[in-house]
């Protein structure tokens, strides 16, 4: 899974370097829950493999037009399902993370996780508006009806998967990673690709 996210991220970078203009890599740093006193538990939190946190990772690089897969369930009904792809169309901001008061907005060179992200899911089938009528559905888009948007969630790891020392200074359920149920999936490993009708 490491060597895969890597060549992922490796190949993202290329891509955008190689177009003319250079297109513009997108960096989400996932959140945790953050006191006065812990910071060495959200570093320890931070450094975490993915898996722990059900494959959200603890740094998302995102680019208009990559390719993306779901990391978890989000509406089985509608067909966002863990491992389905899709591709980024647009990535927004809130305009409250322009310029912050601790300089940590877009225009003081920072890199705050974005605010949603608008993705191509070719398996959106549209959110059931009512239960006793299936076939009614919305789309957020009525122009691109295979458009959705997708925000953070956090993701709480179980407590057995996390060291010792957090465990006894901090919460399980405040141990979570917020961050898109989002990975990278133009190459994935033979486990992920199992079950899947990938063309090529």
């Amino acid at each position: 899974n490491d060597q895969c996210g890597l060549m992922n991220w490796r190949e993202l970078w290329e891509d955008c370097n190689s177009e003319t203009p250079k297109k513009h890599l997108y960096i989400s740093k996932a959140s945790y829950e953050t006191t006065a006193t812990n910071q060495q538990i959200v570093d320890g939190l931070s450094s975490l493999p993915a898996k722990v946190f059900n494959y959200a990772p603890d740094v998302l690089c995102l680019a208009e037009g990559c390719q993306v897969r779901l990391v978890k369930n989000i509406n089985i009904a509608a067909g966002l399902v863990n491992g389905a792809n899709g591709t980024v169309v647009k990535v927004i901001y809130n305009n409250a993370d322009i310029w912050t008061a601790d300089h940590q907005g877009i225009l003081d060179g920072k890199s705050p996780p974005p605010y949603c992200i608008i993705l191509h899911f070719p398996c959106f089938h549209g959110f059931i508006r009512d239960k006793h009528n299936p076939s009614e559905r919305l789309f957020p888009f009525a122009d691109q009806k295979n458009w959705v948007p997708i925000y953070r969630e956090k993701f709480i790891p179980a407590p057995s998967a996390l060291p010792k020392f957090i465990r006894t200074r901090q919460t399980p359920s405040l141990c979570y990673r917020m961050q898109f149920p989002l990975d990278l999936s133009k190459h994935l490993t033979a486990h992920r690709a199992q079950g899947q009708t990938i063309a090529n």
